[in-house]
């Protein structure tokens, strides 16, 4: 039986010091909020949004993990922050990211000028010098592109991998352009559909950048979307949690979060709705969600649609649809990126919990529901939505 290597610290030369500081509370956390926030400016990491101190603020009093973020700090000021959370299930002690189920990108923050695998080393070492043991570290949701990519790939191969898909509106001179390359079959069937829904009323779309209107929307959008879950006998550890999804709309209302809610509309009834965020130029699309009773008329591909025209008219340069992939996200889309997923083990119990579940019975789970009745779904889902299933997909 075979173990990750313990982390070492690595020699440090004189120049290039490191001052480590483990951040466990709010209290903690809150006090870095200006340093965190000045980091996000210059950092190389790919996790953009999720990062961001603002967008997991909400999130820090949850009681189901731990903050355990490594920040480290040299003569020119913060250099790396890695926001991990400490998670335990019984005796089991596993390192994952703080946004954990929620966020769609997990990365650490660097400045261009730092090797994040000297530094990284280096903190997670001090980690466990302070007396926290680590079973496993499991980090999910890891771009190709990601800055702390090269920290992993050294410690092993990932246990799992997945796409991202993504349109680049630089690559066309006008949003009618863009339609123009899509398949013309569906954009005349988006446009029947359209028509249709406008002979019932007014149909018309609008955003709302965050505060309470937002957030207002936001809630009826939940709300969609687990009428919708419920239908298709689906459950997430994302939305089987109340304090989360509050977390969620708190973060909503903050402006700090660049958070946007848009929705379509027939007369004052949502039709579509998406919690989306904005981060220099760069679109999230978030989570997404419609009113059952008309489905028939693909809501939510209409929905996307006018989001995109309303992202390419505000100057948004991508359009990131977040994992996991699916057909409508493809139809849509102009490129993806890879992601893996990667769980190292560092103690008997961390090597029982990375090779029997994450690698075993976790992804046999998700072969056996992805074709099974309704029913039998709900049932594998309540087990994946406690130990790390994905989350669904709008």
């Amino acid at each position: 039986m075979t173990f990750a290597a313990p982390i070492p610290a690595p020699d440090m030369p004189a120049d290039r010091a490191f001052q480590v500081t483990l951040l466990e509370d709010r209290d903690q956390l809150c006090a870095w909020a200006d340093r965190w926030r000045s980091l996000e400016s210059v950092s190389v990491g790919s996790g953009g949004v999720f990062q961001s101190f603002d967008w997991l603020r909400p999130m820090m009093n949850l009681t189901d993990r731990q903050p355990c973020v490594v920040a480290l700090e040299d003569a020119r000021g913060p250099a790396v922050i890695a926001p991990f959370s400490l998670v335990s299930w019984g005796g089991l002690q596993v390192l994952e990211w703080l946004g954990e189920p929620m966020l769609a990108y997990g990365d650490l923050l660097a400045r261009a000028d730092v090797d994040v695998i000297e530094s990284l080393g280096r903190g997670l070492a001090f980690l466990q010098q302070k007396g926290r043991r680590l079973d496993a570290l499991h980090l999910r949701k890891v771009r190709e592109d990601a800055a702390i990519a090269p920290f992993l790939r050294k410690m092993g191969a990932p246990c799992g991998s997945s796409r991202s898909p993504h349109t680049d509106l630089r690559e066309f001179p006008n949003f009618e352009a863009f339609l123009a390359s899509r398949n013309k079959r569906s954009m005349k069937g988006y446009r029947r559909r359209s028509r249709r829904l406008a002979e019932e009323g007014k149909l018309h779309f609008r955003v709302h950048r965050a505060g309470p209107e937002a957030q207002t929307l936001a809630r009826k959008g939940l709300d969609l979307k687990l009428e919708w879950m419920r239908a298709q006998g689906r459950v997430s550890r994302t939305f089987s949690s109340a304090a989360r999804l509050e977390a969620l709309i708190a973060g909503v209302g903050e402006q700090a979060t660049g958070a946007c809610v848009s929705g379509l509309f027939l007369n004052e009834r949502p039709l579509a709705i998406e919690i989306g965020y904005i981060q220099n130029s760069h679109y999230y699309s978030f989570m997404g969600a419609m009113d059952l009773d008309y489905s028939a008329n693909s809501p939510g591909n209409l929905q996307i649609m006018e989001t995109m025209r309303w992202c390419f008219n505000q100057g948004i340069t991508v359009f990131d649809f977040l994992p996991p992939e699916s057909d409508y996200k493809r139809s849509w889309a102009t490129g993806d990126l890879g992601l893996s997923d990667y769980c190292f083990a560092f103690t008997p119990l961390g090597r029982l919990y990375s090779d029997l579940y994450v690698k075993s019975l976790h992804p046999l789970l998700l072969r056996a529901q992805a074709g099974a009745p309704s029913f039998v779904r709900g049932l594998s889902n309540l087990w994946l939505s406690r130990k790390g299933g994905k989350m669904e997909d709008a």
